[in-house]
């Protein structure tokens, strides 16, 4: 029998969008850049649009000291980059973590994907063009998992051309699943 884990997240890198984003969107391309004191925010240009917050494994109770620690003006105790073991960003290193868990394979879903779609709503060209990204990250994902890895694409309904554009991409790559995010009214 294959056990199957069907709600894991691959974390993005900092970088994650910018390197997969159509190079004509590169300035549309979400970050996670670091505050002052060292808090990573999830970037959109200029806007910070939510506080890219990770915990280490185990350790539910980082977050709210975490938290804590930021609304006291005190830099946090771990760094993005460092708060996590390489499984949770890197695709053959979470391919060969599997069997630590428990698992033969595992759906993964982007980590922060549905938390900024709201925010990019205003700007389709944006939005899509993000969501590309993550999209094309996906290929190396499948590539890299041999199998074992299954990648949920991002995609909105709003625009049929690129959708029909991102479904065959996606299944050229062997991505099989995707998460459709609702909406805001426009």
């Amino acid at each position: 029998m294959r056990v199957i884990d069907c709600d894991q997240h691959l974390y993005e890198y900092r970088t994650m969008w910018a390197d997969h984003i159509d190079p004509g969107a590169r300035q549309d391309a979400l970050a996670i850049v670091d505050d002052e004191l060292g808090y990573p925010w999830l970037q959109w240009r200029d806007r910070r649009l939510q506080l890219a917050d990770v915990q280490q494994p185990g350790d539910t109770a980082a977050l709210g000291r975490w938290r804590r620690r930021q609304r006291a003006g005190e830099p946090p105790e771990y760094r993005y980059d460092e708060a996590l073991p390489e499984e949770y960003w890197w695709p053959r290193v979470r391919r060969d973590h599997l069997g630590a868990l428990g698992v033969d394979e595992a759906v993964l879903f982007p980590n922060f994907g549905l938390l900024w779609e709201r925010s990019l709503s205003a700007d389709l060209p944006a939005l899509t063009a993000n969501m590309a990204a993550w999209n094309r990250w996906c290929r190396a994902v499948v590539s890299d998992g041999g199998g074992r890895l299954h990648p949920v694409g991002h995609l909105t309904l709003r625009d049929p051309e690129w959708l029909r554009d991102q479904l065959r991409d996606l299944e050229g790559a062997g991505v099989r699943l995707a998460v459709v995010g609702w909406p805001r009214e426009q």
